[in-house]
């Protein structure tokens, strides 16, 4: 068994600058966070992760879903990637024209609801990190992801993290 560890760090700053204010150039800096860093270690305790899934998934106007509690296989060795938690979703469109929805009772867990959507539009990409135990995976009732890029081909990026128990 591999030892699986994580570390994400998450840093959102943005520069205001004004040159015709009443008392000449001015510049704000606004900073959200500075750096955010959070980091799991090997294991299935609080703050751990010992799964992992990465795909970039080849879009060609049909949906394709991620079976989080047993349909997934690891790219590194093949071997199935069954989640009964999960810590982590990062998803990034990779088109540059066309609009990605993610759905399905997996995004539930990060978002609420009975059947909550994520929509991407061209470019853009979206991450939950959760701390502590993370949001359990059941199968048939929260464990999918769906992603449709409707009538358009294109590729996305996926990351999924958590623990088998």
């Amino acid at each position: 068994m591999a030892a699986i560890k994580g570390r994400m760090k998450l840093e959102i700053e943005i520069v205001e600058q004004h040159s015709d204010t009443d008392l000449g150039a001015a510049t704000r800096v606004h900073k959200a966070l500075g750096p955010r860093i959070r980091e799991w270690s090997s294991g299935t305790g609080t703050d751990q992760i010992d799964r992992v899934y990465s795909d970039t998934m080849q879009l060609a106007a049909a949906t394709q879903s991620k079976d989080m509690s047993g349909s997934l296989a690891s790219k590194l060795d093949g071997t199935t990637v069954t989640f009964a938690r999960v810590k982590g979703l990062y998803v990034r469109n990779k088109s540059t024209t066309d609009t990605l929805t993610v759905s399905g009772n997996g995004v539930s867990a990060f978002c609420g609801g009975t059947s909550p959507t994520l929509v991407l539009r061209p470019g853009e990409e979206v991450c939950f990190a959760c701390s502590g135990t993370g949001h359990t995976v059941t199968n048939s009732t929260q464990d999918t992801l769906t992603f449709d890029p409707s009538s358009a081909t294109f590729e996305a990026d996926v990351i999924i993290w958590g623990t088998s128990a």
